[in-house]
């Protein structure tokens, strides 16, 4: 049962808007559905990485040195200003063609990556919900941790590729909309910067 709550609260964490899935979102109708599963599995390996450091204990180091946060925090939302940028020198254009053929596949998994494993607000997260499911016994808490991790990233990975799904349907219907797509090319410019600006806030 202690599972079965964690995976549905899981769910309901991975609609809930945030970092992740607005730019899941957001990059799914302007490059399409397979865009969108190679950020989902960045962003999936990212929260592995959480998991393991979790796991090792590296919430004890942040604990006795909390600048630790500072640094990724800096880095996280550093990442997200350059985007920004890059989306700036950008023109507004569809990076899918009529075909359907993903440009750079591993250039979205690094992304997907990047975002998540540099906003510490995730790893916080993961101290805040991971321990309180701990079911005890006789099993190794590392193995409870990654049992936990995998059900989350299995909840969110299900959660991201249906966001992907919609948005690249979404996309490809207002393919010919060219004032929309000037305007959605500014909208990612400031979700970049306003999400840029949570991660920097603590």
């Amino acid at each position: 049962m202690n599972l079965i709550s964690f995976a549905l609260l899981s769910l309901l964490l991975a609609l809930s808007p945030g970092p992740d899935n607005l730019y899941v979102l957001s990059q799914s109708m302007v490059h399409g559905f397979k865009t969108g599963l190679w950020i989902t599995l960045g962003l999936i390996l990212g929260c592995l990485i959480h998991t393991t450091l979790l796991a090792f204990g590296f919430s004890v180091l942040i604990d006795k040195w909390p600048d630790i946060l500072i640094v990724f925090r800096l880095f996280g939302g550093g990442y997200l200003w350059y985007l920004a940028y890059r989306m700036i020198r950008s023109s507004p254009q569809l990076g899918i063609d009529q075909a359907g053929v993903l440009s750079h596949p591993w250039k979205w998994f690094q992304k997907g990556f990047m975002l998540n494993v540099s906003n510490p607000k995730v790893f916080l997260f993961f101290v805040a919900l991971f321990p309180t499911f701990l079911w005890g016994g006789q099993e190794d808490t590392v193995l409870q941790f990654y049992a936990l991790g995998a059900i989350f990233m299995t909840a969110t990975a299900v959660v991201f590729a249906g966001i992907a799904f919609l948005a690249a349907t979404l996309g490809h219907f207002l393919a010919t909309k060219s004032k929309f797509w000037l305007r959605f090319h500014y909208f990612q410019i400031a979700l970049f910067i306003g999400l840029a600006i949570y991660i920097f806030l603590p």
